[in-house]
Protein backbone atom coordinates (compact mmCIF):
# COMPACT_ATOMS: atom_id res chain seq x y z
CA UNK A 1 0.00 0.00 0.00
CA UNK A 2 2.99 2.28 0.73
CA UNK A 3 4.25 1.82 -2.36
CA UNK A 4 1.43 2.73 -4.15
CA UNK A 5 0.70 6.05 -2.20
CA UNK A 6 4.33 6.18 -3.30
CA UNK A 7 3.65 5.77 -7.07
CA UNK A 8 0.65 7.72 -7.28
CA UNK A 9 2.14 10.78 -5.61
CA UNK A 10 4.77 10.66 -7.61
CA UNK A 11 2.68 10.26 -10.77
CA UNK A 12 0.95 13.35 -9.63
CA UNK A 13 3.98 15.63 -9.55
CA UNK A 14 5.36 14.94 -13.10
CA UNK A 15 1.82 15.11 -14.62
CA UNK A 16 0.60 17.95 -12.42
CA UNK A 17 3.38 19.84 -12.20
CA UNK A 18 3.14 23.46 -12.97
CA UNK A 19 5.92 24.24 -16.20
CA UNK A 20 8.38 26.91 -15.96
CA UNK A 21 6.14 30.47 -16.87
CA UNK A 22 6.40 31.85 -20.61
CA UNK A 23 8.09 34.67 -19.50
CA UNK A 24 11.15 32.50 -18.06
CA UNK A 25 11.19 31.12 -21.41
CA UNK A 26 10.92 34.43 -23.66
CA UNK A 27 13.80 36.02 -24.14
CA UNK A 28 13.57 39.88 -24.15
CA UNK A 29 12.62 41.54 -27.14
CA UNK A 30 15.05 42.88 -29.23
CA UNK A 31 15.74 46.92 -29.22
CA UNK A 32 17.29 48.64 -32.06
CA UNK A 33 18.53 52.20 -30.89
CA UNK A 34 18.16 55.59 -33.20
CA UNK A 35 20.66 58.52 -32.12
CA UNK A 36 20.92 61.67 -34.09
CA UNK A 37 17.25 62.05 -35.68
CA UNK A 38 16.67 64.67 -37.66
CA UNK A 39 14.27 65.71 -40.11
CA UNK A 40 12.76 68.88 -41.84
CA UNK A 41 12.55 71.46 -44.55
CA UNK A 42 15.61 73.66 -46.07
CA UNK A 43 13.88 76.83 -46.80
CA UNK A 44 13.80 78.69 -49.49
CA UNK A 45 14.33 75.88 -51.33
CA UNK A 46 11.71 73.05 -51.58
CA UNK A 47 14.16 70.55 -50.30
CA UNK A 48 13.53 68.60 -47.34
CA UNK A 49 15.47 66.02 -45.37
CA UNK A 50 15.43 63.09 -42.90
CA UNK A 51 18.64 62.20 -41.34
CA UNK A 52 19.40 59.46 -38.42
CA UNK A 53 21.53 56.78 -37.27
CA UNK A 54 20.32 53.62 -35.88
CA UNK A 55 22.55 50.11 -34.24
CA UNK A 56 20.22 47.21 -35.11
CA UNK A 57 21.83 45.31 -32.08
CA UNK A 58 23.94 46.07 -29.06
CA UNK A 59 27.31 46.09 -29.92
CA UNK A 60 27.14 46.76 -33.41
CA UNK A 61 28.39 50.30 -35.07
CA UNK A 62 25.59 52.46 -36.13
CA UNK A 63 24.53 52.96 -39.50
CA UNK A 64 23.66 56.24 -41.04
CA UNK A 65 20.51 56.88 -42.62
CA UNK A 66 19.78 60.09 -44.85
CA UNK A 67 17.76 61.21 -47.57
CA UNK A 68 16.82 63.99 -49.42
CA UNK A 69 13.70 65.00 -51.56
CA UNK A 70 12.85 67.80 -53.20
CA UNK A 71 9.23 67.63 -52.20
CA UNK A 72 8.17 70.65 -50.31
CA UNK A 73 9.03 72.51 -47.20
CA UNK A 74 7.54 69.99 -44.80
CA UNK A 75 9.16 66.80 -43.35
CA UNK A 76 9.11 64.30 -46.23
CA UNK A 77 6.80 61.23 -46.64
CA UNK A 78 9.11 58.64 -46.82
CA UNK A 79 8.16 55.18 -48.97
CA UNK A 80 10.43 52.12 -47.69
CA UNK A 81 13.91 52.95 -48.99
CA UNK A 82 17.03 51.18 -48.10
CA UNK A 83 19.69 52.65 -45.56
CA UNK A 84 22.36 54.84 -47.55
CA UNK A 85 25.21 52.81 -45.01
CA UNK A 86 24.22 49.18 -44.57
CA UNK A 87 22.18 47.65 -47.40
CA UNK A 88 20.69 45.15 -45.01
CA UNK A 89 18.38 48.32 -43.56
CA UNK A 90 15.66 49.60 -44.57
CA UNK A 91 13.27 52.69 -43.27
CA UNK A 92 10.14 54.26 -43.64
CA UNK A 93 8.47 57.67 -42.39
CA UNK A 94 4.52 58.14 -43.26
CA UNK A 95 1.80 60.12 -42.09
CA UNK A 96 -0.09 58.00 -39.72
CA UNK A 97 -3.09 59.41 -38.12
CA UNK A 98 -1.94 62.60 -36.37
CA UNK A 99 1.64 62.70 -36.72
CA UNK A 100 3.98 60.30 -38.37
CA UNK A 101 5.26 56.88 -38.05
CA UNK A 102 8.53 55.43 -38.05
CA UNK A 103 9.55 52.30 -39.23
CA UNK A 104 12.88 50.29 -39.63
CA UNK A 105 13.32 46.64 -40.80
CA UNK A 106 16.60 44.92 -40.24
CA UNK A 107 16.91 41.86 -42.61
CA UNK A 108 18.72 39.50 -39.96
CA UNK A 109 18.12 36.47 -42.34
CA UNK A 110 16.95 35.91 -45.95
CA UNK A 111 13.65 34.92 -45.06
CA UNK A 112 13.02 37.33 -41.77
CA UNK A 113 13.52 40.58 -40.66
CA UNK A 114 13.26 42.73 -37.61
CA UNK A 115 11.04 45.42 -37.38
CA UNK A 116 10.50 48.24 -34.91
CA UNK A 117 8.43 51.15 -35.19
CA UNK A 118 7.15 54.49 -33.43
CA UNK A 119 4.95 56.85 -33.29
CA UNK A 120 5.81 60.53 -33.60
CA UNK A 121 3.04 62.48 -32.42
CA UNK A 122 2.23 65.66 -34.56
CA UNK A 123 3.29 68.03 -31.47
CA UNK A 124 6.93 66.93 -32.69
CA UNK A 125 6.64 68.75 -35.79
CA UNK A 126 6.88 72.59 -36.12
CA UNK A 127 5.73 74.51 -38.78
CA UNK A 128 7.67 78.11 -38.74
CA UNK A 129 6.67 81.25 -40.70
CA UNK A 130 9.52 82.96 -42.74
CA UNK A 131 10.19 86.57 -43.56
CA UNK A 132 9.02 85.97 -46.72
CA UNK A 133 5.58 84.49 -45.50
CA UNK A 134 6.78 80.96 -46.44
CA UNK A 135 6.31 78.45 -43.91
CA UNK A 136 8.70 75.75 -42.83
CA UNK A 137 8.58 72.72 -41.14
CA UNK A 138 10.63 70.64 -38.73
CA UNK A 139 11.16 67.69 -36.45
CA UNK A 140 11.46 68.54 -33.10
CA UNK A 141 10.70 65.62 -30.74
CA UNK A 142 13.33 63.21 -28.98
CA UNK A 143 16.71 62.48 -31.31
CA UNK A 144 17.74 59.77 -29.47
CA UNK A 145 15.04 56.61 -29.00
CA UNK A 146 14.82 52.75 -29.10
CA UNK A 147 12.19 50.68 -30.81
CA UNK A 148 10.96 47.37 -29.32
CA UNK A 149 11.11 45.09 -32.31
CA UNK A 150 9.05 42.10 -33.39
CA UNK A 151 10.37 39.32 -36.05
CA UNK A 152 8.75 39.34 -39.15
CA UNK A 153 8.69 37.02 -42.60
CA UNK A 154 10.08 38.73 -45.99
CA UNK A 155 7.26 38.62 -48.83
CA UNK A 156 4.79 36.82 -46.30
CA UNK A 157 2.45 34.89 -48.42
CA UNK A 158 4.02 36.00 -51.81
CA UNK A 159 4.05 34.16 -54.60
CA UNK A 160 7.52 32.42 -55.54
CA UNK A 161 9.14 33.36 -58.79
CA UNK A 162 8.98 30.04 -60.96
CA UNK A 163 10.28 29.34 -64.62
CA UNK A 164 6.63 29.70 -65.99
CA UNK A 165 6.38 33.30 -64.00
CA UNK A 166 9.47 34.60 -65.65
CA UNK A 167 9.04 33.42 -69.61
Amino acid sequence: MRYLASLALLYHVALGAPSTPPSEHAARAAVFEVDRFFAGSLPPSTRNFVTFSVQPTPGADFANCTINTGTGPKVPTVDKVVCTDINSITWSLEPMGTGMHFSVWWACTSHAALLGGIHLDVSYFKDTTLADGSTSQSYIGPHKFTLETAMVMNNPGGKRETEESME
